[in-house]
């Protein structure tokens, strides 16, 4: 059984993966990965961190939700031995957000920072949820547990990404999923990915922008057709084609 690693979102915690995790357990090894809630990691050492954590000697996939997507570009520029295929989720490879709004966060990142600390139901629900009260609840707790000068590093590093020349780089198979629904990345940047990728498959599911929260069995199902389609078949002799995960 190999190994798959999920990368959260802004967060950094790992705990909005618990809606997915039991739909993938007995197909995969899973880690998920926390980033420090208490200090500010750059992306250098971010990509670093991942690294780390990683078992020697494994073959595995990457799950990477918006935040992570573009920590595992750069990550997988780099050709690490083991790393098979990439899951991006929602996420961009150059800033997400316009101009103007770039210009106001830089200015006002602690203040964006406080009301993420603590976002109203209605932001929760517009922006990230559709609506799903629990589902609320598990954002504000995971939100709640990390220090304000963390979320503003975060906040303020989507203003300067750009992973687009590593992702150029990049040949392993990549599968980046949408949601149809979400009002906080826009689907060009689905588009980005696709034209600047050498290998990558375009998904979208019914979902608002926490797409593996919002609809854990459906991207998980999503998640095990790509991982199955990159293992070559019984007849297929070895060598032909990239060897694959085998959920």
């Amino acid at each position: 059984m190999d190994t798959l690693l999920l990368l959260p979102g802004l967060d950094g915690t790992g705990r909005l993966f618990s809606r997915l995790i039991p739909e993938l357990e007995g197909h995969f090894n899973l880690l998920s990965i926390a980033y420090p809630s208490d200090r500010i990691l750059g992306a250098e050492a971010a990509v670093a961190y991942i690294q780390d954590r990683i078992p020697e000697r494994v073959r595995y996939a990457i799950v990477a939700e918006s935040f992570s997507g573009p920590l595992a570009i750069e990550f997988a520029a780099r050709r690490p031995p083991g790393l098979l295929a990439i899951i991006l989720v929602a996420t961009f490879v150059s800033p997400p957000l316009g101009w103007l709004l770039r210009a106001l966060l830089r200015a006002f990142a602690p203040l964006v920072a406080a009301i993420l600390l603590r976002p109203s139901a209605w932001a929760m629900t517009y922006w990230l949820s559709g609506g799903e009260a629990s589902l609320n609840q598990d954002i504000s707790a995971a939100l709640a547990s990390v220090k304000a000068n963390v979320i503003v590093a975060r906040l303020q590093a989507l203003c300067r990404v750009d992973a687009r020349e590593s992702l150029s780089r990049c040949e392993i198979p990549i599968l980046y999923l949408a949601g149809d629904r979400d009002r906080l990345v826009d689907p060009r940047y689905g588009r980005e990915i696709a034209r600047l990728g050498c290998n990558v498959t375009l998904g979208g599911l019914p979902a608002p922008h926490l797409v593996l929260q919002s609809q854990p069995r459906l991207a998980a199902k999503a998640i095990r057709r790509f991982l199955s389609s990159l293992t070559p078949s019984p007849s297929e002799p070895p060598g032909n084609g990239p060897p694959g995960l085998a959920p």
